[in-house]
């Protein structure tokens, strides 16, 4: 799990003089223990590499329908941030039915997965990000690679994973 790192260095076409070898080995060191330190914060909160990454791996979207009695139309894009959107089309949940999407992220692109929500003649949510491609939304706000949101009568919830239950992510626009 751990390598040692090996540095060269090659100065041509003199050599350093004495104070500029001494402030090579001083940034070398720095360098050194911001590598190491990294390590250990990693090491030793694994929910931090394990969830997020910048490079592409694989998530989940679920939005369940949570309402007591109606059924809602859902509308969701992928944007990616490079040249295209991936339009998931309208999708109509019925009560106590879901929507499911598993997608990849891009490497070093941002992806975000932005719906409209419309509870027919009652409310709607427009443009929520039900994903976002970033650390804080990863692990602070899903608390893991699934994002489930439930919209229910009196707004929208979230499930943190970290919590253990649904937290509310916002209210419903009326008509």
């Amino acid at each position: 799990m751990y390598s040692l790192m090996h540095f060269h260095i090659h100065f041509h076409p003199k050599t350093p003089n004495q104070n500029q070898t001494k402030e090579i080995t001083k940034m070398l060191k720095q360098l050194f223990i911001i590598l190491i330190t990294t390590q250990l914060i990693m090491i030793s909160n694994p929910t931090l590499v394990s969830s997020w990454t910048p490079f592409p791996k694989r998530y989940w979207v679920n939005i369940e329908n949570g309402l007591s009695k109606d059924a809602m139309d859902l509308h969701c894009q992928m944007v990616h941030r490079v040249n295209y959107d991936e339009d998931l089309g309208l999708v109509h949940i019925p009560v106590n039915g879901y929507f499911n999407h598993t997608f990849r992220t891009l490497f070093m692109k941002k992806t975000y997965c932005r719906c409209n929500l419309t509870w027919p003649n009652r409310g709607r949510l427009n443009n929520f990000d039900a994903f976002e491609d970033d650390l804080g939304f990863v692990e602070f706000s899903c608390g893991g690679r699934r994002c489930t949101w439930r919209p229910t009568d009196d707004g929208i919830y979230l499930f943190n994973l970290k919590k253990g239950r649904f937290v509310k992510g916002g209210d419903w626009d009326k008509f």
